[in-house]
């Protein structure tokens, strides 16, 4: 994203604004008007200036129908008027962020890092989201002053740190104002905030779409053999991934959001974080209804698969369910509708090469 396009997308984002490009045309929507605009490039790159100095004179303070008004109404060989520093936020600038643009469960979410070495970890941990930041402005922008990506920044944390702002990570949507983040969910992305929360229910699963269409989920404890069994089943019947380790499903249904990010793959004897875009090469980008549910258990004397009631999916289920922003009234509702709806299977084996064998006997019958 080059610097004016980070100046757009930014002014956007503050005033309630979208941009988008369609071919050779820009658009710009005014969420709280219900007002949308063609406009000249020029005009577009222009309008970050204008905004900070028209806006906020205007009566209509933010109304993208009043900025367009004011620039037109100046002579053209005018230039907009030039402005001194943000004061937008009352909370400590970024300098010289770092632009990551990213896709995310169908929102469009920049990250701006301080450093360097975090852009490039947050990156290789959404290798298969990233995406061009010139075509449309984000309706979330993240700010992180961190060196390097740390584990909270994608994971949970734990629940005595609820209130608590995770330090140096800033939230802002274009319904909110530039916040501490102080949830203990994972910023990136941020699943307790619009235009997430109350969205999905997440499971700690992996899902692959079979060549024939079928969503497959695969369940499990820590180390049950989901990732390898997603990758493998991937290369050898020609499935598409989904994720490889938490499932997010749309409440009330069984239709599953692509949602893949870095793979622990066993190197020497430990397990290394590593871009799914590396060990995998049928990344799904489209929402896919769950067909079919596999609940793994290793560890077994021999091998043996068994199809499972629908009571005994629920209490399957029960265990794998993790916080993603929905109440638990609506994450119940959404896991009945799994185990009434959904075929569902539960798999012993002793070793991943077997387990591997078995899924796809299952996906093939």
């Amino acid at each position: 994203m080059d610097e004016e396009d980070s100046r757009l997308s930014l002014s956007c984002v503050e005033h309630g604004w979208r941009y988008f490009r369609l071919d050779e045309e820009t658009f710009l929507f005014d969420e709280r008007s219900e007002y949308l605009a063609r406009v000249d490039e020029r005009i577009a790159r222009q309008l970050p200036d204008a905004a900070a100095v028209l806006g906020s004179a205007s009566a209509t303070v933010g109304s993208l129908r009043a900025v367009l008004a004011g620039m037109a109404a100046q002579r053209p060989d005018t230039e907009p008027p030039s402005v001194g520093a943000d004061t937008t936020s009352a909370e400590p600038a970024i300098r010289q962020p770092s632009v990551t643009s990213l896709s995310l469960l169908g929102v469009r979410v920049d990250v701006r890092c301080g450093h360097a070495a975090c852009a490039a970890g947050i990156v290789a941990f959404y290798s298969a989201s990233t995406v061009p930041g010139g075509l449309s402005s984000p309706e979330v922008v993240i700010w992180c002053d961190w060196a390097r990506p740390g584990r909270y920044l994608f994971r949970s944390r734990p629940d005595d740190c609820a209130g608590v702002p995770l330090q140096g990570v800033f939230v802002q949507t274009l319904r909110s104002a530039r916040e501490p983040w102080t949830w203990t969910l994972p910023p990136i992305p941020p699943l307790a905030s619009w235009p997430f929360r109350d969205r999905f229910v997440a499971l700690h699963a992996a899902m692959i779409r079979t060549a024939a269409g079928e969503g497959v989920l695969i369940a499990g404890d820590r180390g049950s053999g989901k990732s390898t069994a997603a990758l493998r089943v991937s290369e050898r019947l020609g499935a598409q991934v989904l994720c490889d380790e938490t499932t997010l499903i749309h409440c009330r249904t069984t239709l599953a959001e692509p949602f893949p990010h870095s793979v622990g793959v066993w190197r020497s004897g430990r397990k290394v974080q590593t871009p799914i875009t590396e060990v995998c090469t049928r990344i799904a980008h489209e929402a896919a209804p769950i067909n079919r549910m596999l609940f793994l258990k290793p560890g077994a004397s021999a091998s043996r698969v068994c199809r499972r009631s629908r009571s005994d999916a629920l209490r399957e289920l029960l265990p794998h369910h993790r916080e993603a922003g929905a109440s638990i009234g609506d994450a119940m509702q959404t896991l009945l509708h799994l185990a009434a709806r959904t075929e569902s299977w539960s798999i012993e084996y002793t070793d991943r090469h077997e387990l591997v064998d078995l899924v796809c006997g299952l996906i093939d019958t």
